[in-house]
């Protein structure tokens, strides 16, 4: 739900950027789950990462960063600005930032889940699939039912024992 909320109110370059960032939540909660640390590379990949998305939010100017000479300053701005409003935060930036830590968080249990307890893999790869289909078989007979009763009403046929079990 968040996700489907951010994509709707951010452009699809911020989007995939602030997505990317579960990587970073995973790395984070890996290390708090589980105590993994990180290698030097990784740890320079993930500042990287969040460095970009920063950048994406215009939070961190690229400018400040690069040495004066690597900039033309007297060229204008071509690269694009997002704007700041604060429904574009409060329905974007948020919402993609939360699905993405959300992400890390269900991999690091995932990853827990799986070495911590020795389990076997393809058994509960198995587990999350039969897990998925019962949840969006329930969805969509909730969502069947719904339609149903705003058509016809809860009195089907005007039969008012039709729901009573016999």
């Amino acid at each position: 739900m968040c996700s489907l909320l951010a994509y709707q109110n951010l452009d699809a370059i911020t989007y995939n950027v602030l997505n990317q960032t579960k990587t970073l939540s995973a790395a984070m909660c890996c290390y708090l789950l589980l105590g993994k640390r990180q290698s030097g590379m990784q740890m320079l990949a993930l500042v990287l990462l969040l460095m970009a998305a920063l950048e994406m939010e215009g939070l961190l100017p690229l400018d400040a960063l690069l040495p004066s000479y690597w900039t033309d300053r007297t060229k204008p701005e071509s690269h694009f600005v997002p704007s700041l409003s604060p429904r574009r935060f409060t329905h974007g930036v948020i919402p993609i930032l939360v699905a993405s830590f959300l992400s890390g968080f269900a991999g690091a249990i995932t990853q827990k889940s799986l070495q911590g307890e020795n389990r076997n893999a393809l058994l509960f790869t198995m587990e999350l699939c039969v897990a998925s289909i019962l949840l969006l078989l329930i969805s969509f007979l909730k969502v069947m039912m719904e339609r149903r009763f705003d058509n016809e009403g809860f009195l089907i046929n005007g039969h008012c024992l039709q729901y009573c079990p016999f």
